[in-house]
């Protein structure tokens, strides 16, 4: 595991596209494919990043922010690098732009029921289980937790 680390978080483009697809393979059972992380690319509503370490994209975060909700699609980072505030620096970033766009509605994500370390992760940046949604991924299927964050004021570190 990485320890000292100083992540350089950049908007994504359609050049990173195959070194994400990639970390979504390793993180994911059922992953998007490249295809889809150029149609979030294209997508007005959509908010996209990468996270490098010495030029290597270690990570990444797609989300979308509709009116006043905004919806975390996307979010992994190289296991070698978990754990080490990278997905915190990346949702910081996020949290940033919608507050540059004076966002002030709910935050929403799901996650696999079985995929306590997200949601303890998620926990820890005050999301909070709203909702099991059934069936709602393949490869296995299973439940999804919905989570929501009520307002950016409730998060810390920010």
């Amino acid at each position: 595991m990485a320890k000292h680390i100083q992540p350089i978080i950049r908007t994504m483009n359609f050049g990173d596209v195959t070194s994400v697809g990639a970390i979504e393979k390793l993180s994911f059972p059922c992953p998007w494919t490249e295809r889809s992380f150029k149609h979030e690319l294209e997508n007005d509503y959509s908010i996209n990043y990468v996270v490098l370490h010495v030029d290597v994209i270690i990570g990444y975060l797609c989300a979308q922010e509709i009116l006043d909700e905004a919806q975390i699609l996307k979010l992994a980072v190289l296991t070698e690098f978990r754990r080490c505030g990278v997905g915190t620096a990346l949702l910081n970033t996020l949290f940033a732009a919608l507050k540059q766009h004076n966002f002030s509605g709910k935050i929403f994500l799901e996650a696999r029921v079985s995929n306590t370390a997200a949601i303890e992760f998620y926990k820890k940046h005050n999301f909070r289980p709203i909702h099991i949604r059934k069936d709602y991924y393949d490869n296995p299927v299973e439940d999804a937790m919905v989570m929501m964050l009520d307002t950016l004021t409730q998060v810390i570190n920010f």
